[in-house]
Protein backbone atom coordinates (compact mmCIF):
# COMPACT_ATOMS: atom_id res chain seq x y z
CA UNK A 1 0.00 0.00 0.00
CA UNK A 2 2.78 1.79 0.91
CA UNK A 3 4.31 2.25 -2.89
CA UNK A 4 1.03 2.93 -4.27
CA UNK A 5 0.46 6.12 -2.05
CA UNK A 6 4.04 7.05 -3.30
CA UNK A 7 3.30 6.28 -6.96
CA UNK A 8 -0.02 8.13 -6.97
CA UNK A 9 1.69 11.09 -5.32
CA UNK A 10 4.20 11.46 -7.85
CA UNK A 11 1.69 11.05 -10.54
CA UNK A 12 0.01 14.06 -9.71
CA UNK A 13 3.11 15.94 -9.44
CA UNK A 14 4.27 14.74 -13.20
CA UNK A 15 0.50 15.56 -14.25
CA UNK A 16 0.78 19.18 -13.31
CA UNK A 17 4.48 19.97 -14.56
CA UNK A 18 4.37 18.59 -18.33
CA UNK A 19 7.26 18.59 -20.80
CA UNK A 20 9.78 21.70 -19.90
CA UNK A 21 12.71 22.56 -21.19
CA UNK A 22 13.71 24.70 -18.17
CA UNK A 23 16.76 27.12 -18.97
CA UNK A 24 18.52 29.75 -16.47
CA UNK A 25 17.34 33.50 -17.09
CA UNK A 26 17.94 36.59 -15.33
CA UNK A 27 14.50 37.25 -14.18
CA UNK A 28 14.97 38.16 -10.52
CA UNK A 29 11.81 36.58 -9.85
CA UNK A 30 12.82 32.96 -11.03
CA UNK A 31 13.08 30.41 -8.52
CA UNK A 32 16.76 28.27 -9.01
CA UNK A 33 18.65 25.61 -6.99
CA UNK A 34 20.80 28.78 -4.81
CA UNK A 35 17.57 30.59 -3.80
CA UNK A 36 15.76 27.34 -2.84
CA UNK A 37 17.77 24.35 -2.33
CA UNK A 38 14.53 22.04 -1.59
CA UNK A 39 14.03 22.19 -5.17
CA UNK A 40 16.36 21.18 -7.22
CA UNK A 41 16.04 20.19 -11.27
CA UNK A 42 18.33 18.82 -13.99
CA UNK A 43 17.53 19.12 -17.33
CA UNK A 44 17.84 17.28 -20.27
CA UNK A 45 16.09 17.38 -23.94
CA UNK A 46 13.70 14.61 -23.27
CA UNK A 47 13.51 13.84 -19.56
CA UNK A 48 12.67 16.10 -16.43
CA UNK A 49 13.58 14.34 -13.22
CA UNK A 50 12.35 16.14 -10.17
CA UNK A 51 13.57 14.96 -6.79
CA UNK A 52 11.09 16.08 -3.90
CA UNK A 53 12.21 13.40 -1.69
CA UNK A 54 15.09 11.00 -0.60
CA UNK A 55 16.33 8.52 -2.94
CA UNK A 56 14.53 5.09 -2.59
CA UNK A 57 16.15 1.92 -3.06
CA UNK A 58 13.98 0.40 -4.97
CA UNK A 59 14.25 1.31 -7.92
CA UNK A 60 10.81 -0.18 -8.85
CA UNK A 61 9.26 1.92 -6.16
CA UNK A 62 8.23 4.71 -8.89
CA UNK A 63 8.74 5.64 -12.12
CA UNK A 64 7.56 9.23 -13.65
CA UNK A 65 6.60 9.24 -17.80
CA UNK A 66 7.23 11.93 -19.78
CA UNK A 67 3.16 12.89 -20.81
CA UNK A 68 1.40 12.04 -16.83
CA UNK A 69 -1.75 13.39 -17.36
CA UNK A 70 -3.56 10.90 -16.09
CA UNK A 71 -2.46 7.61 -14.51
CA UNK A 72 -3.75 3.98 -13.01
CA UNK A 73 -2.43 2.10 -10.39
CA UNK A 74 -2.76 -1.39 -10.99
CA UNK A 75 -2.95 -3.32 -8.01
CA UNK A 76 -2.26 -6.64 -9.72
CA UNK A 77 0.81 -5.52 -11.27
CA UNK A 78 2.55 -3.40 -8.52
CA UNK A 79 5.26 -0.85 -9.91
CA UNK A 80 3.92 -0.66 -13.55
CA UNK A 81 2.87 3.24 -14.54
CA UNK A 82 -0.05 2.70 -17.60
CA UNK A 83 -0.25 5.93 -19.30
CA UNK A 84 -3.74 6.87 -20.60
CA UNK A 85 -3.04 9.72 -23.16
CA UNK A 86 -5.36 13.11 -23.17
CA UNK A 87 -6.40 14.45 -26.70
CA UNK A 88 -3.10 16.25 -28.50
CA UNK A 89 -5.84 19.16 -28.96
CA UNK A 90 -6.17 19.77 -24.79
CA UNK A 91 -3.76 22.28 -23.19
CA UNK A 92 -2.18 21.55 -20.64
CA UNK A 93 -3.46 22.37 -17.13
CA UNK A 94 -0.26 24.14 -16.00
CA UNK A 95 2.36 24.95 -18.35
CA UNK A 96 5.01 28.02 -18.39
CA UNK A 97 5.11 28.93 -22.58
CA UNK A 98 2.34 31.44 -22.04
CA UNK A 99 4.44 33.05 -19.72
CA UNK A 100 6.95 33.00 -21.76
CA UNK A 101 6.08 33.91 -24.97
CA UNK A 102 4.26 37.13 -23.24
CA UNK A 103 7.17 38.26 -21.70
CA UNK A 104 9.05 37.68 -25.34
CA UNK A 105 6.33 39.69 -26.80
CA UNK A 106 6.48 42.93 -24.19
CA UNK A 107 9.93 43.36 -25.11
CA UNK A 108 9.57 42.81 -28.44
CA UNK A 109 6.75 45.27 -28.12
CA UNK A 110 9.76 47.95 -26.06
CA UNK A 111 11.83 47.25 -28.64
CA UNK A 112 10.07 49.14 -31.94
CA UNK A 113 9.85 52.41 -29.36
CA UNK A 114 13.30 52.78 -28.27
CA UNK A 115 14.52 51.97 -31.36
CA UNK A 116 11.97 54.69 -33.12
CA UNK A 117 13.14 56.93 -30.50
CA UNK A 118 17.01 56.37 -31.46
CA UNK A 119 16.42 56.95 -35.08
CA UNK A 120 14.57 60.16 -34.10
CA UNK A 121 17.19 61.50 -32.07
CA UNK A 122 20.19 60.69 -34.62
CA UNK A 123 18.44 62.23 -37.26
CA UNK A 124 18.29 66.16 -34.73
CA UNK A 125 21.74 64.82 -34.62
CA UNK A 126 22.55 64.46 -38.14
CA UNK A 127 20.46 67.66 -38.74
CA UNK A 128 22.30 69.93 -36.81
CA UNK A 129 25.21 68.79 -37.50
CA UNK A 130 24.32 69.42 -41.03
CA UNK A 131 23.42 72.73 -40.26
CA UNK A 132 26.45 73.71 -38.21
CA UNK A 133 28.52 72.02 -41.32
CA UNK A 134 26.50 74.43 -43.60
CA UNK A 135 27.61 77.20 -41.83
CA UNK A 136 31.26 76.40 -41.21
CA UNK A 137 31.39 75.96 -44.92
CA UNK A 138 30.29 79.35 -45.42
CA UNK A 139 32.53 80.71 -42.97
CA UNK A 140 35.16 78.54 -44.41
CA UNK A 141 34.82 79.63 -48.35
CA UNK A 142 34.56 83.28 -47.13
CA UNK A 143 37.92 83.49 -45.32
CA UNK A 144 39.45 81.34 -48.01
CA UNK A 145 37.92 84.13 -50.58
CA UNK A 146 40.11 86.60 -48.19
CA UNK A 147 43.21 84.66 -48.32
CA UNK A 148 42.53 84.26 -52.09
CA UNK A 149 42.17 87.65 -52.37
CA UNK A 150 45.25 88.91 -49.99
CA UNK A 151 47.76 86.33 -51.80
CA UNK A 152 46.65 87.58 -55.56
CA UNK A 153 47.33 90.95 -54.02
CA UNK A 154 50.73 90.08 -52.85
CA UNK A 155 51.60 88.24 -55.92
CA UNK A 156 50.27 91.33 -57.88
CA UNK A 157 52.73 93.44 -56.38
CA UNK A 158 55.75 91.38 -56.22
CA UNK A 159 55.12 91.11 -59.75
CA UNK A 160 54.98 95.33 -60.33
CA UNK A 161 57.62 95.41 -57.66
CA UNK A 162 59.69 93.35 -59.96
CA UNK A 163 59.25 94.85 -63.05
CA UNK A 164 59.69 98.52 -61.28
CA UNK A 165 63.15 97.16 -60.23
CA UNK A 166 63.93 96.24 -63.68
CA UNK A 167 63.17 99.15 -64.95
CA UNK A 168 65.02 101.38 -62.37
CA UNK A 169 68.14 99.25 -63.05
CA UNK A 170 67.71 100.05 -66.58
CA UNK A 171 67.21 103.54 -66.34
CA UNK A 172 69.75 104.42 -63.60
CA UNK A 173 72.36 102.37 -66.62
CA UNK A 174 70.85 104.45 -69.38
CA UNK A 175 70.71 107.30 -67.27
CA UNK A 176 74.71 106.77 -66.10
CA UNK A 177 75.44 106.46 -70.11
CA UNK A 178 73.69 109.60 -71.19
CA UNK A 179 75.35 112.30 -68.17
CA UNK A 180 78.52 110.42 -69.97
CA UNK A 181 77.74 111.15 -73.04
CA UNK A 182 76.11 114.63 -72.16
CA UNK A 183 79.67 115.55 -70.47
CA UNK A 184 81.74 114.65 -73.67
CA UNK A 185 79.56 116.38 -76.15
CA UNK A 186 79.49 119.31 -73.28
CA UNK A 187 83.38 119.45 -73.14
CA UNK A 188 83.45 119.40 -76.84
CA UNK A 189 81.33 122.00 -77.28
CA UNK A 190 83.06 124.30 -74.57
CA UNK A 191 86.17 123.52 -76.47
CA UNK A 192 84.86 124.51 -80.09
CA UNK A 193 83.71 127.70 -78.49
CA UNK A 194 86.90 128.57 -76.89
CA UNK A 195 88.48 127.71 -80.43
CA UNK A 196 85.86 129.38 -82.14
CA UNK A 197 84.33 131.93 -79.76
CA UNK A 198 81.80 132.92 -82.20
CA UNK A 199 78.05 132.55 -82.56
CA UNK A 200 76.63 131.00 -86.21
CA UNK A 201 74.94 134.05 -87.04
CA UNK A 202 75.27 137.66 -88.46
CA UNK A 203 76.03 139.02 -85.02
CA UNK A 204 78.92 136.36 -84.60
CA UNK A 205 79.80 137.41 -88.31
CA UNK A 206 80.28 140.95 -87.68
CA UNK A 207 82.20 140.16 -84.37
CA UNK A 208 84.57 138.13 -85.95
CA UNK A 209 85.52 140.90 -88.42
CA UNK A 210 84.71 142.99 -85.99
CA UNK A 211 82.52 145.43 -87.38
CA UNK A 212 80.96 147.63 -84.63
CA UNK A 213 79.01 149.60 -86.12
CA UNK A 214 77.56 146.76 -87.96
CA UNK A 215 76.93 145.34 -84.10
CA UNK A 216 75.52 148.61 -82.68
CA UNK A 217 72.78 148.78 -85.71
CA UNK A 218 71.56 145.46 -84.80
CA UNK A 219 71.61 145.95 -81.48
CA UNK A 220 69.89 149.76 -81.14
CA UNK A 221 67.23 149.02 -84.52
CA UNK A 222 64.12 150.67 -83.42
CA UNK A 223 62.23 147.11 -84.06
CA UNK A 224 66.04 145.06 -83.04
CA UNK A 225 63.36 143.13 -81.17
CA UNK A 226 61.98 141.46 -84.61
CA UNK A 227 65.15 140.28 -85.09
CA UNK A 228 65.46 136.27 -84.27
CA UNK A 229 69.31 135.95 -84.67
CA UNK A 230 70.50 132.94 -86.66
CA UNK A 231 66.76 131.55 -86.52
CA UNK A 232 65.49 129.46 -89.37
CA UNK A 233 64.36 131.80 -92.16
CA UNK A 234 65.52 134.86 -90.62
CA UNK A 235 67.64 137.48 -92.19
CA UNK A 236 70.68 137.22 -89.63
CA UNK A 237 70.87 133.36 -90.51
CA UNK A 238 74.14 132.68 -92.41
CA UNK A 239 72.11 130.57 -95.15
CA UNK A 240 70.38 133.61 -96.23
CA UNK A 241 73.13 136.39 -95.39
CA UNK A 242 75.11 133.97 -98.13
CA UNK A 243 72.67 133.80 -100.41
CA UNK A 244 71.78 137.34 -100.63
CA UNK A 245 75.16 137.86 -102.60
CA UNK A 246 73.55 136.48 -106.13
CA UNK A 247 71.61 139.24 -106.21
CA UNK A 248 73.83 142.08 -104.98
CA UNK A 249 76.04 140.21 -108.27
CA UNK A 250 72.96 140.88 -110.57
CA UNK A 251 72.79 144.40 -109.56
CA UNK A 252 75.93 144.75 -110.60
CA UNK A 253 75.18 142.99 -113.76
CA UNK A 254 72.59 145.28 -114.82
CA UNK A 255 74.52 148.65 -113.61
CA UNK A 256 77.64 147.82 -116.11
CA UNK A 257 75.07 146.66 -118.67
CA UNK A 258 73.90 150.49 -118.10
CA UNK A 259 77.88 152.24 -117.88
CA UNK A 260 77.81 152.30 -114.17
CA UNK A 261 80.20 151.21 -112.00
CA UNK A 262 79.58 147.92 -109.49
CA UNK A 263 78.52 148.17 -105.93
CA UNK A 264 80.56 147.73 -102.74
CA UNK A 265 79.73 145.68 -100.08
CA UNK A 266 79.48 147.41 -96.67
CA UNK A 267 78.88 145.72 -93.63
CA UNK A 268 76.69 148.82 -92.08
CA UNK A 269 74.59 148.29 -94.93
CA UNK A 270 74.48 144.82 -95.08
CA UNK A 271 73.22 145.70 -91.38
CA UNK A 272 70.47 148.10 -92.25
CA UNK A 273 68.95 145.20 -95.15
CA UNK A 274 69.09 142.65 -92.14
CA UNK A 275 66.94 144.98 -89.76
CA UNK A 276 64.58 145.96 -92.49
CA UNK A 277 63.58 143.08 -93.89
CA UNK A 278 62.51 141.31 -91.03
CA UNK A 279 60.42 144.06 -90.13
CA UNK A 280 58.80 144.23 -93.38
CA UNK A 281 58.40 140.51 -94.04
CA UNK A 282 55.58 140.43 -92.15
CA UNK A 283 54.28 144.36 -92.72
CA UNK A 284 54.62 144.39 -96.20
CA UNK A 285 55.63 147.98 -95.99
CA UNK A 286 58.96 150.19 -95.25
CA UNK A 287 60.82 149.98 -91.75
CA UNK A 288 62.01 153.20 -92.14
CA UNK A 289 64.10 152.91 -89.32
CA UNK A 290 67.34 154.87 -90.59
CA UNK A 291 68.19 157.63 -92.58
CA UNK A 292 70.40 158.47 -95.68
CA UNK A 293 69.58 155.51 -98.12
CA UNK A 294 67.45 153.82 -100.15
CA UNK A 295 65.28 150.68 -100.07
CA UNK A 296 64.22 148.27 -102.95
CA UNK A 297 61.27 145.46 -101.44
CA UNK A 298 59.52 142.53 -102.86
CA UNK A 299 57.32 140.35 -101.67
CA UNK A 300 56.87 136.48 -102.71
CA UNK A 301 58.77 134.27 -105.02
CA UNK A 302 60.59 135.41 -108.08
CA UNK A 303 63.56 137.28 -109.38
CA UNK A 304 62.67 140.69 -107.50
CA UNK A 305 64.66 142.26 -110.37
CA UNK A 306 62.13 141.32 -112.99
CA UNK A 307 59.88 143.40 -110.89
CA UNK A 308 62.22 146.08 -109.99
CA UNK A 309 63.99 146.50 -113.25
CA UNK A 310 62.72 145.08 -116.40
CA UNK A 311 58.88 146.47 -115.21
CA UNK A 312 60.12 149.28 -114.63
CA UNK A 313 62.51 150.68 -117.03
CA UNK A 314 60.06 151.75 -119.38
CA UNK A 315 58.39 154.01 -116.84
CA UNK A 316 61.38 154.90 -115.18
CA UNK A 317 59.80 153.57 -111.71
CA UNK A 318 61.32 154.22 -108.87
CA UNK A 319 62.98 150.58 -107.89
CA UNK A 320 64.82 151.12 -111.18
CA UNK A 321 65.98 154.80 -110.31
CA UNK A 322 67.74 153.33 -107.08
CA UNK A 323 69.27 150.76 -109.53
CA UNK A 324 70.81 153.21 -111.86
CA UNK A 325 71.31 155.86 -109.19
CA UNK A 326 75.17 157.16 -110.27
CA UNK A 327 75.68 158.29 -106.70
CA UNK A 328 74.55 155.27 -104.75
CA UNK A 329 78.00 154.01 -103.92
CA UNK A 330 77.71 150.73 -101.67
CA UNK A 331 74.65 148.15 -101.27
CA UNK A 332 73.77 145.46 -98.49
CA UNK A 333 71.11 142.71 -99.00
CA UNK A 334 68.91 140.20 -97.04
CA UNK A 335 66.15 138.19 -97.16
CA UNK A 336 63.68 136.84 -94.84
CA UNK A 337 61.67 133.14 -95.42
CA UNK A 338 60.66 132.50 -92.03
CA UNK A 339 57.66 131.61 -91.06
CA UNK A 340 56.29 134.99 -90.76
CA UNK A 341 56.88 136.05 -93.69
CA UNK A 342 53.61 136.98 -95.18
CA UNK A 343 53.99 135.66 -98.58
CA UNK A 344 56.35 133.52 -97.63
CA UNK A 345 59.86 135.35 -98.63
CA UNK A 346 60.85 138.91 -98.34
CA UNK A 347 63.38 140.64 -100.42
CA UNK A 348 64.96 143.73 -99.47
CA UNK A 349 68.01 145.90 -101.05
CA UNK A 350 69.36 148.97 -99.22
CA UNK A 351 71.56 151.42 -101.33
CA UNK A 352 74.07 153.95 -99.93
CA UNK A 353 75.46 157.12 -101.43
CA UNK A 354 78.87 157.33 -99.77
CA UNK A 355 81.60 154.75 -98.39
CA UNK A 356 83.94 155.04 -95.53
CA UNK A 357 87.32 154.27 -95.71
CA UNK A 358 88.16 150.60 -94.86
CA UNK A 359 84.29 150.25 -94.69
CA UNK A 360 83.27 148.78 -97.67
CA UNK A 361 84.46 145.77 -100.04
CA UNK A 362 84.05 144.96 -103.48
CA UNK A 363 81.36 141.97 -103.38
CA UNK A 364 84.11 139.15 -104.45
CA UNK A 365 86.26 140.48 -101.28
CA UNK A 366 83.46 140.47 -99.13
CA UNK A 367 81.98 137.29 -99.98
CA UNK A 368 85.46 135.66 -99.17
CA UNK A 369 85.95 137.67 -96.40
CA UNK A 370 82.72 136.28 -95.09
CA UNK A 371 82.97 132.73 -96.82
CA UNK A 372 85.91 132.73 -94.37
CA UNK A 373 83.45 132.85 -91.66
CA UNK A 374 81.09 130.58 -93.15
CA UNK A 375 83.43 128.01 -93.18
CA UNK A 376 85.11 127.95 -89.91
CA UNK A 377 81.26 128.40 -88.49
CA UNK A 378 80.64 125.36 -90.73
CA UNK A 379 83.71 123.44 -89.30
CA UNK A 380 83.24 123.74 -85.48
CA UNK A 381 79.59 123.48 -85.87
CA UNK A 382 79.12 125.14 -82.75
CA UNK A 383 74.85 125.38 -83.48
CA UNK A 384 75.10 121.44 -84.57
CA UNK A 385 76.78 120.71 -80.78
CA UNK A 386 74.71 123.08 -79.45
CA UNK A 387 71.44 121.09 -80.58
CA UNK A 388 73.41 117.55 -79.37
CA UNK A 389 73.67 118.82 -76.09
CA UNK A 390 70.11 120.02 -76.04
CA UNK A 391 68.78 116.21 -76.93
CA UNK A 392 70.92 114.68 -74.92
CA UNK A 393 69.80 116.76 -72.07
CA UNK A 394 66.08 116.62 -72.71
CA UNK A 395 66.66 112.68 -73.16
CA UNK A 396 68.52 112.80 -69.80
CA UNK A 397 65.42 114.88 -68.04
CA UNK A 398 63.12 112.65 -69.71
CA UNK A 399 64.83 109.46 -68.12
CA UNK A 400 65.17 110.81 -64.72
CA UNK A 401 61.43 111.93 -64.74
CA UNK A 402 61.05 107.59 -65.82
CA UNK A 403 63.58 106.90 -62.93
CA UNK A 404 61.14 109.13 -60.56
CA UNK A 405 58.19 107.30 -61.81
CA UNK A 406 59.37 103.78 -61.87
CA UNK A 407 60.41 104.48 -58.20
CA UNK A 408 57.31 106.05 -56.96
CA UNK A 409 55.37 102.91 -58.79
CA UNK A 410 58.13 100.25 -56.53
CA UNK A 411 57.55 102.08 -53.61
CA UNK A 412 53.60 101.68 -53.91
CA UNK A 413 54.10 97.91 -54.62
CA UNK A 414 55.97 97.60 -51.93
CA UNK A 415 53.37 99.47 -49.90
CA UNK A 416 51.03 97.20 -51.18
CA UNK A 417 53.24 93.96 -50.42
CA UNK A 418 53.27 95.10 -46.63
CA UNK A 419 49.81 95.99 -46.40
CA UNK A 420 48.28 92.89 -47.58
CA UNK A 421 50.71 90.70 -46.00
CA UNK A 422 49.76 92.18 -43.06
CA UNK A 423 46.02 91.53 -43.52
CA UNK A 424 46.76 88.04 -44.63
CA UNK A 425 48.76 87.82 -41.15
CA UNK A 426 45.70 88.81 -39.36
CA UNK A 427 43.40 86.97 -40.72
CA UNK A 428 45.53 83.70 -40.28
CA UNK A 429 45.01 84.94 -35.94
CA UNK A 430 41.01 85.26 -36.35
CA UNK A 431 40.63 82.72 -39.09
CA UNK A 432 43.11 79.53 -39.02
CA UNK A 433 44.06 78.80 -42.06
CA UNK A 434 42.65 75.17 -42.70
CA UNK A 435 45.29 72.03 -43.01
CA UNK A 436 45.09 68.78 -44.33
CA UNK A 437 41.67 68.06 -46.46
CA UNK A 438 40.91 71.68 -46.19
CA UNK A 439 38.30 71.68 -43.75
CA UNK A 440 37.86 72.44 -39.74
CA UNK A 441 37.43 70.46 -37.14
CA UNK A 442 34.26 71.17 -35.68
CA UNK A 443 33.46 70.24 -32.05
CA UNK A 444 29.20 69.91 -31.31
Amino acid sequence: MKKIIIAAVAAVLLCGCGQVDVKKRSDTNQNDSENNPLFTTTTTSDTLSTNFFPQVEDEDDFIATTQPDIQIIDDANLGTVKTKKTKKTEEPAITMAPATISTIQTTTTSRPTTTTTTTTTRQTTTTTKATTSATTTTTDNAAQKKYDEYQARIESAKTASAAAEKLITELEAGIKLAEEKLTAEQETLNAIKEAFPYSADAMGFFTYVQAADAISILNNAQYASMIVMGGKGDASSLENMKNSFQYIRKCNSIRAAEGLPELKVSDRVMAYAIADVNVSASYQDHARQFEGIYENLKWGSGDPFSSWYDAEKETEGGHYLNIVDADCGVSGFAINNSDKAILGIAYCQVFGPYSTPGDAYSLSAYESRFNDFYNKAQAADVAGHEKTVATLQEALNKAKSELDKAKTQKEAADKEITDATEALNKLEQTQPRHTGTGHKEIKL
